[in-house]
Formats: C-alpha cells, sequence, structure tokens
C-alpha cells in the first residue's frame, strides 16, 4: 500500500510540473528528504502524508472494505465520474 502512495505522490508532482525542491520548499524540507519519501526510504508520519497531499491537491480516505473494489475501478476508470457526464439533452425549441 505505501509504496503505491509513494508512487501516487510522486507521479502527481510530475503532473503538477513541480519539482522535489518546488515541494520541499513548500513542505519546510529538504529536497533530499522528499527524494528519500518517495522512494520509500523512510517511515513517515501520517501528518507528514497528509501534508504532502494537501500540497499536491489531493485527498486522503479510507474507505470500507465492502465498498473497496467499487471505490478502486471508479478511481481507475478512463471516464469521468457522473458530473461530467450529460444526463439530459437541451430542447430544440
Amino acid at each position: 500500500i505505501m509504496s503505491r502512495i509513494f508512487s501516487t505522490l510522486q507521479r502527481t508532482r510530475k503532473e503538477k510540473r513541480m519539482s522535489q525542491v518546488q515541494l520541499g520548499v513548500r513542505l519546510g524540507f529538504p529536497q533530499s528528504h522528499v527524494s528519500a519519501i518517495e522512494a520509500g526510504k523512510v517511515d513517515i508520519r501520517l501528518s507528514t502524508l497528509e501534508e504532502m497531499a494537501q500540497a499536491l491537491d489531493l485527498e486522503l480516505i479510507l474507505v470500507p472494505k465492502s465498498i473497496a473494489s467499487g471505490v478502486k475501478a471508479l478511481l481507475s476508470s478512463k471516464q469521468h465520474p457522473v458530473a461530467e457526464t450529460r444526463r439530459w439533452k437541451l430542447d430544440d425549441d
């Protein structure tokens, strides 16, 4: 689980075109610490993980196991959430 979390942090940072240095500045960490976190070389506190997530516009959530597979399927879907799917059509009047 932690390796997936760290790879998500790294992937999101790169998608935002943010360097490790820039993320470190936001968090008050040296670049080497950001690198070590992304590589899974340090055991970070939950508060540090939360700070990193917030700095990258991510949200940490816990879901019950009973719905985890549905949530994973929704998150891995190529389609966007229902809010972006048009479910109505304007009349031509």
